[in-house]
């Protein structure tokens, strides 16, 4: 986890990510996606937006640019052993609310592999694991206020994992069975922090009942210029520079 964006920077981010969400807040979901470009997208269980629903391009670039700017850079770029590429249709704004402030269908995500995306589980063996499943893909994760206390986070199984997992080993009693209770892994984070993790890292929403705030946090995802997944062949990447 890096400290290495601009407070300032990320304190703006949050104004005009909180004056969307205030925005929309009162809004039916199906109003709320007809509102938004032609080509973005809302997904209503997790108050989650496209960033470029809620950014204009001139704050899209400062956010890809403050990444490149950033000590975070060498790391994606040698994770990815290439150059990197912002995935823009998968470039996501969410809010996690705290408990008894949640809108309808709000829910918080489950353990999940960010890698599994567009993955067909029905196409295989319910509990086989698929080792060319994964998205070769590195998620850069940015809280916009303070979380993992008062406000939502989020909780990792610090293991190394190289294969797509099928659904059925990732509810919550069958990793800890399976996993040291030392192996979870609840952040605590700070506007301007950079948390990068790569696809099979299993992980999900920290919330517990005696947290009082909202999170708002951006959700970027990188792949190499030289190895776009055909799952994500028709997405729109922009080179981080």
């Amino acid at each position: 986890m890096h400290q290495c964006l601009d407070r300032e920077l990320v304190r703006h981010f949050a104004e005009v990510a909180d004056r969307f969400y205030q925005k929309n807040e009162s809004q039916r979901p199906e109003v709320i996606q007809q509102s938004l470009p032609t080509g973005q997208k809302y997904v209503p269980t997790a108050s989650s937006f496209t960033l470029e629903a809620v950014f204009d391009p001139d704050d899209c670039r400062r956010i890809l640019r403050a990444i490149a700017a950033s000590s975070a850079r060498h790391l994606i770029e040698c994770v990815l052993a290439g150059t990197p590429l912002c995935d823009m249709d998968q470039a996501w704004v969410r809010r996690q609310y705290a408990p008894g402030r949640y809108p309808p269908l709000h829910a918080p995500h489950a353990w999940h592999q960010d890698g599994a995306l567009h993955h067909d589980f029905k196409a295989q063996a319910p509990s086989a694991p698929d080792e060319n499943g994964l998205l070769p893909m590195l998620t850069s994760w940015l809280p916009l206020v303070p979380c993992g206390d008062d406000a939502p986070g989020l909780e990792f199984v610090a293991v190394p994992i190289d294969n797509l997992l099928p659904p059925d080993a990732l509810p919550d009693q069958s990793l800890r069975s399976t996993h040291a209770a030392e192996k979870f892994w609840k952040p605590l984070m700070q506007p301007g922090d950079v948390l990068l993790f790569r696809s099979g890292v299993i992980h999900r929403t920290h919330v517990t009942p005696a947290m009082q705030s909202d999170r708002t946090s951006i959700e970027l995802r990188f792949v190499a210029a030289n190895r776009i997944p055909p799952r994500l062949a028709h997405d729109r990447f922009i080179p981080l520079d």
